[in-house]
């Protein structure tokens, strides 16, 4: 990879995507607009259709039906460009964090590189090799700011990292530690997935300080026997990873590496979720657990694994349903703002008191008796037909 051709192609899609972003606000203008003559029409057949003492109409009602056939047609044309706009710019993003990607594997593999040429730079061939590593270092720095241009061009705040001399001595010892470290290598673009979509969904529900927070602050790239001894005695092999609300710590080690930093962050953000034992005769544990995989499905969208890799997977579905019926914001403000009596009230309002507490135990039970999971559909279809009058 030419870091010149990456930077060229960086900048392409930074002029594309603010011209896509021009074409949005514009398209949003027209909406407006739309909907305003829309309205009109409908006032003026309201009046045409108006009728005297004799019974006749006041107006011409075939002429504003035709107004607001029109308007209505004029509407939906400017919602179909709208739609294409925000298309545009998100297929322009998804190649933002393709070229993102590209410059964080190009300087995880520099990286290794850079530590050998410092190796060198005290042998015969010093003078070189130091001259190697100039080239390399600029290189890389390159491809820093190249990240950072455009994860700003995204609304993302974000400082070029800075590669030094000296520092590909670091990890001669870590030949164990490459999933480590390709990991962290990693992380900002996971980083900036996250935040991009926490910022346009949930930021009515989460603290701003909390959201930005680096999560190079909250996350902890592990592996197994790190884990086994982070644990101690709740350690089961293969833990994907967990939070203990100051960290989220990740095993790189298994083959879901972004899914689970996604996902315990979401335990991060939302301090607990819905699980207030002291509140409720529940724990509420496996009904948390399936709203964060729930949003962790949400988060990564087409990049979420199309078939199940987690332990929570039958009750996400389980949530998925239940939010269809529910409404995402009640969901979202219950978990983020810690109100499970959100969930509760609104389930119960459907099916009698105490519904919601034999719905979560169900959801706990079902992780270990395939019995209880039953129940949980059951419980779900039937709010769902209350919710829905069918």
């Amino acid at each position: 990879m030419k870091i010149n051709e990456v930077k060229q192609k960086a900048e392409n899609l930074i002029e594309v995507g603010e011209q896509a972003r021009q074409q949005e606000v514009y398209c949003r203008g027209e909406l407006d607009a739309a909907s305003s003559q829309l309205s009109e029409a409908y006032d003026m057949l309201d009046y045409a259709s108006r009728t005297n003492e004799k019974g006749e109409t006041q107006g011409d009602v075939a002429g504003a039906q035709a107004r607001v056939y029109m308007a209505q047609a004029h509407l939906e044309s400017c919602e179909r460009a709208l739609r294409e706009a925000l298309e545009t710019i998100e297929r322009i993003k998804s190649q933002k964090y393709e070229v993102i990607s590209q410059v964080d594997q190009y300087n995880e593999t520099e990286s290794g590189n850079l530590s050998s040429l410092e190796l060198l730079r005290s042998k015969k061939f010093g003078e070189n090799a130091a001259k190697f590593v100039t080239d390399l270092l600029r290189r890389m720095n390159a491809g820093e700011e190249t990240k950072a241009r455009l994860l700003n061009s995204m609304g993302i705040a974000a400082v070029a990292a800075t590669f030094q001399a000296g520092m590909g001595t670091i990890g001669q010892d870590q030949s164990q530690n490459a999933d480590v470290r390709s990991a962290y290598s990693g992380l900002s673009t996971t980083e900036a997935k996250i935040r991009n979509h926490n910022q346009r969904y949930y930021s009515a529900y989460i603290n701003p300080e909390e959201m930005n927070r680096p999560m190079s602050e909250s996350v902890v790239f592990v592996n197994e026997n790190e884990m086994k001894t982070l644990l101690g005695d709740d350690y089961e092999p293969n833990i994907l990873g967990f939070n203990d609300n100051v960290r989220s710590y990740i095993n790189v080690e298994s083959s879901y590496v972004i899914e689970t930093t996604v996902h315990e962050n979401l335990h991060q953000l939302s301090s607990g979720g819905i699980m207030q034992s002291e509140i409720f005769n529940v724990k509420n544990e496996q009904m948390n657990e399936g709203i964060t995989e729930y949003l962790t499905k949400q988060t990564l969208g087409a990049e979420y694994p199309q078939s199940g890799y987690s332990l929570y997977d039958d009750n996400m579905i389980r949530i998925q349903k239940m939010t269809g019926a529910m409404g995402s914001q009640l969901v979202e403000e219950a978990y983020f703002q810690n109100k499970p009596e959100l969930i509760q009230q609104e389930i119960d309002s459907h099916l009698g008191s105490g519904t919601f507490d034999r719905l979560s135990k169900a959801f706990d039970d079902s992780i270990r008796h395939p019995e209880a999971g039953i129940l949980a559909n059951n419980i779900i279809n039937e709010y769902v037909s209350s919710k829905l009058g069918l």
